[in-house]
């Protein structure tokens, strides 16, 4: 529709399996996930013009070494952690050098889910329906999992416009979903414990 070169190559999804099954071995079950999860969805693939893969795990299966599980995969180099485990949970990693992914952390009560986002110092909560089924799929000829109600989950986040696209560079993430809510302002003294920037580590100031 847009007329562009992909930006995300089709056979990332080999690095994704690896991704899938790394998880695995942890206790996980990694699902696709936002605008990664409307690709699957809409066009059967990655998106043409975003930049960017997106998965959840659900908080349960965090644990106190994933940061540090991350740096030593081989595959993924860690950059940021955003928010904290109690508290909105995200990575951000590189995979094949270039390529971010985003993995949120899926926190729930007995009718709702929610992810959450930072934004400089704002905290932000990305509420959908209640996800606590997940199913197998296929997605570009390789396994991968996606919360069993996706279609609610993609119409939560999208509106019932889902189907018409937005490009990327008029895309913003903490102002186009339809389920986003502002939370907290997070006092200048406390930044360092909601953002931390691996790219620069130090092990004696940063946690996971």
């Amino acid at each position: 529709m847009f007329n562009e070169t992909r930006i995300i190559p089709k056979d990332t999804v080999v690095t994704l399996q690896i991704f899938r099954d790394w998880i695995i071995s942890r206790g996980g079950t990694p699902l696709l996930f936002a605008g990664t999860l409307l690709g699957w969805y809409r066009e059967c693939d990655f998106i043409y013009h975003t930049h960017d893969i997106d998965f959840t795990l659900f908080i349960e299966e965090y644990y106190a070494n994933f940061a540090a599980d991350i740096r030593e995969s081989g595959f993924m180099q860690l950059a940021h952690r955003f928010n904290r485990p109690e508290d909105l949970l995200e990575y951000k990693v590189y995979i094949n050098d270039i390529i971010p992914m985003d993995i949120f952390f899926l926190y729930h009560n007995e009718s709702h889910s929610w992810t959450g986002g930072l934004n400089f110092n704002e905290q932000y909560k990305i509420y959908y329906p209640l996800i606590n089924l997940t199913c197998a799929t296929d997605f570009l000829g390789y396994l991968m999992y996606v919360p069993c109600n996706f279609l609610d989950v993609i119409v939560s986040e999208h509106g019932k416009e889902w189907m018409q696209p937005i490009h990327s560079s008029r895309y913003y993430w903490n102002v186009n979903p339809k389920n986003i809510e502002l939370v907290k302002i997070i006092s200048e003294n406390k930044t360092n414990e909601y953002f931390v920037d691996y790219t620069d580590f130090d092990e004696s100031t940063a946690t996971n």
